[in-house]
């Protein structure tokens, strides 16, 4: 995974292709894989974690850690949607 990070823009690739991007829009960032305007920091974990998603199973215990590490906003948009 490679992430690109500017001032305005963050980039998340797996073997050279896009799999998320975050843009800044004021003071928040909104990522293509989160659907809430996000901080700094947040945003950068939602790139990691949609590598995370692009490379690795489900059920990969590493992936579990690395969102229960992550804030809370984070960790409710990953639940599934409730019928």
């Amino acid at each position: 995974m490679a992430l690109e990070i500017t001032g305005n823009q963050m980039t998340a690739t797996v073997n050279g292709n896009p799999i998320a991007t975050a843009t800044r829009k004021g003071r928040t960032w909104h990522a293509t894989s989160w659907p809430a305007p996000l901080t700094y920091n947040e945003a950068i974990t939602a790139m990691t974690l949609a590598e995370r998603e692009a490379t690795h199973s489900t059920t990969d215990p590493s992936r579990d850690r690395l969102a229960r590490r992550a804030t809370p906003k984070l960790i409710a948009s990953l639940a599934p949607p409730q019928p």
